[in-house]
């Protein structure tokens, strides 16, 4: 322990409320015992990470990637030609029952927009907040699997899509889709990956309408593919932000973390990271989570744009 034989360049964390065995022996039904081998696999991804060059957004313990049930969605795909980068691009978009004058753009996570929730959010969003809501398909194909997460394969996958890249089809969104004329003000809601962008476009301020953010399982560790600073995405902008964390999330985007005082935050301490998009709604708590997830949107949302 501290101030015994180990070096002073080892790493050590005491798990103070467990004993000897917990790790493989641990009686997982004890939420205590639970929590810490989370933790504790937590700590390891980490270590490995930094010390083999692995870069990953999800925790070891994330939600499985759970099959979408037989959803009808309300809204409306479209292709349109971005002039920003001369790419096709598709976009979701819905509308709640009687829009006003915000709207919402989701970003999605790294498994892209149809995999899982995406559409069922943008949809519980816009009729929530009656408002418009659009999620560009900013990967266009080029999506993670669950087994390429922790490899080499899944860092060259985010570094295919840096955040000026992403910034060009962002763009379209503010200027020829949400124009100043029908929308005075416009929220950003990211997953996983999407936080990392949601941050970048706060730091870029590209448009003086977007006022607000709200983060879920945040995997803001991605910014060292881009030789960037975590605590300088977070410190730079003056964005209004919720962040929604789980229990396997890093501690640095829960209370007592890196993020800024005038932040709102909300730890799932009964979920696991992804659960929001990807988590299995027929498990009655996530589905629960999931709408208290929507809630505290629609909340933030209503106080800041």
């Amino acid at each position: 322990k501290p101030g015994g034989l180990l070096p002073d360049s080892a790493t050590i964390s005491v798990f103070q409320d467990m004993n000897h065995g917990f790790m493989t022996q641990g009686d997982i039904t004890d939420k205590a015992v639970h929590r810490d081998v989370i933790r504790g696999i937590q700590l390891a991804t980490s270590y490995f990470q930094a010390k083999l060059g692995l870069v990953s957004c999800c925790p070891a313990s994330r939600c499985a990637l759970t099959p979408a049930p037989e959803y009808e969605a309300k809204g409306v795909f479209h292709n349109v030609s971005n002039p920003h980068n001369g790419k096709e691009l598709r976009y979701y978009q819905v509308d709640g029952e009687k829009i006003g004058k915000h709207a919402i753009i989701l970003i999605h996570d790294v498994f892209g927009i149809d995999c899982g929730r995406h559409l069922g959010v943008c949809d519980a969003l816009a009729q929530a907040l009656n408002c418009r809501v659009v999620c560009p398909d900013l990967f266009r194909g080029d999506v993670s699997t669950f087994e390429m997460l922790d490899t080499p394969e899944f860092m060259e996958l985010v570094k295919r899509h840096p955040p000026e890249s992403v910034a060009k089809d962002l763009d379209y969104m503010y200027q020829e889709l949400l124009t100043p004329e029908q929308f005075d003000s416009i929220g950003l809601v990211g997953f996983c990956w999407g936080c990392l962008i949601l941050h970048a476009e706060a730091g870029r301020s590209p448009d003086p309408r977007v006022k607000a953010g709200a983060n879920f399982h945040p995997a803001l560790g991605l910014a060292g593919c881009f030789s960037l600073s975590e605590k300088d995405l977070v410190a730079d902008h003056k964005l209004k932000m919720l962040y929604c964390p789980c229990s396997d999330d890093p501690d640095n985007v829960k209370p007592g973390g890196m993020l800024p005082e005038s932040a709102t935050i909300h730890v799932f301490e009964d979920q696991q990271h992804g659960f929001m998009t990807q988590g299995d709604v027929s498990d009655e708590k996530l589905r629960n989570d999931i709408d208290l997830g929507i809630d505290l949107a629609k909340a933030h949302f209503a106080a800041h744009l």
